[in-house]
């Protein structure tokens, strides 16, 4: 499923490769992906479930992100209630790049301008910009230019 431009997809979406370059509104789900690629302003109503998810700019996903690995470069405002994946990374790409969840579990997690509630994981760097209320993990690091409310670490 390839979209150069604009497109809008009533339902779900299930293909092998998404690619998304421009716009697009997705009122379902993008199910059963081995790799999902947005870049531009990218809508998804519903869950991604993907291997691999790779984001250059936006997006706004309603039920959340399921993957391998996610690979996130914010150029703008990005929100996504949960994110679970083994790797995640999010960087920012330009400027006013930030991204908005209310959950992330990974086994390695690096977060750059990132508002999360709860970040939960072995491995969790918290880089530049990032405010997070609770960070659950055994090996962590905090940027001086971050925030880290509370701090725990897991129940064995």
């Amino acid at each position: 499923f390839h979209v150069a431009g604009k497109a809008t997809v009533g339902g779900d979406v299930r293909a092998r490769d998404v690619k998304i370059s421009g716009s697009a509104k997705i009122g379902g789900s993008i199910l059963d992906a081995e790799d999902v690629v947005l870049t531009g302003a990218v809508t998804v109503g519903g869950w991604v479930k993907t291997q691999d998810f790779t984001s250059r700019g936006k997006f706004e996903i309603g039920g959340g992100i399921e993957a391998e690995e996610v690979d996130i470069r914010l150029a703008g405002s990005s929100k996504v209630p949960v994110i679970k994946a083994q790797e995640i990374e999010v960087r920012r790409h330009e400027p006013h790049g930030e991204l908005t969840v209310d959950t992330i579990e990974g086994q390695e997690i690096y977060l750059d301008s990132t508002r999360a509630g709860l970040v939960r994981g072995p491995s969790v760097r918290v880089g530049p910009f990032c405010s997070v209320h609770t960070v659950e993990a055994e090996d962590l690091e905090v940027h001086e230019t971050s925030t880290v409310k509370e701090r725990r670490t897991p129940a064995s």
